[in-house]
């Protein structure tokens, strides 16, 4: 059960897992149990596999069975460090998460040219119009950096398009850089975020800039 990415810093871990065992094996090496168990296995067959592999690419990372739930806001924490700011995500067989103890979050996304439709929906017309050269690998990035400050201020309530500033930037040997504003009211937020495409899978996330 290798990990298919992991990164650490200062200030987070990131990693990817890819769940491509089944579920016989997934239950195992997430070691759900009782009404945990019986709960995740009460839902569709995929959402089975993201759950159970969320979990066991928490166990990988902490090194121990290390059960998350999710608040009031769908926002999930873990049980046993309540105080460590968890952000996950799904894509296909695909789960990723984010640990640190600054407002951060996590998006990865499959390549898919549907972003390119909803784009109007998240992005300024700015964000828009700057988008030139490789316009739907970088719109996937916008939609997953935004994604990201949502999960990072994790209260709902959020205008992608009006709420959400990103910096223009440039994908570079896959990867980018760049900032991000987040004001809701009085609430204004700045996060660096970062970027990556691993083979065909495009991972955004959100670190609070302090």
């Amino acid at each position: 059960m290798p990990l298919h990415f992991i990164k650490s810093r200062n200030t987070y871990t990131l990693a990817i897992y890819d769940a491509k065992e089944n579920i016989d094996e997934l239950i195992e090496s997430s070691l759900l149990h009782g009404e945990e168990l019986d709960r995740i296995l009460a839902l569709k067959q995929h959402r089975q596999r993201e759950m159970l592999g969320t979990q066991t690419l928490i166990n990988l990372v902490r090194a121990q069975y290390s059960p998350f739930k999710k608040d009031d806001y769908r926002k999930p924490f873990l049980t046993d460090n309540p105080d460590l700011n968890f952000s996950l995500s799904h894509s296909g067989s695909f789960s990723g998460i984010l640990l640190s103890h600054l407002k951060s979050g996590i998006d990865i996304q499959i390549h898919n040219a549907v972003v390119k439709r909803i784009a109007p929906k998240f992005l300024y017309k700015t964000e828009i119009d700057e988008l030139g050269k490789s316009a739907l690998e970088k719109l996937h990035f916008y939609w997953g950096i935004k994604e990201a400050v949502f999960k990072a201020w994790g209260k709902g309530g959020v205008a992608f398009r009006e709420m959400i500033a990103v910096k223009p930037f440039e994908i570079v040997d896959s990867k980018i850089a760049t900032s991000v504003t987040f004001q809701k009211d009085d609430n204004i937020l700045k996060f660096k975020a970062r970027g990556m495409i691993l083979d065909n899978l495009f991972v955004s996330y959100v670190i609070e800039d302090v």
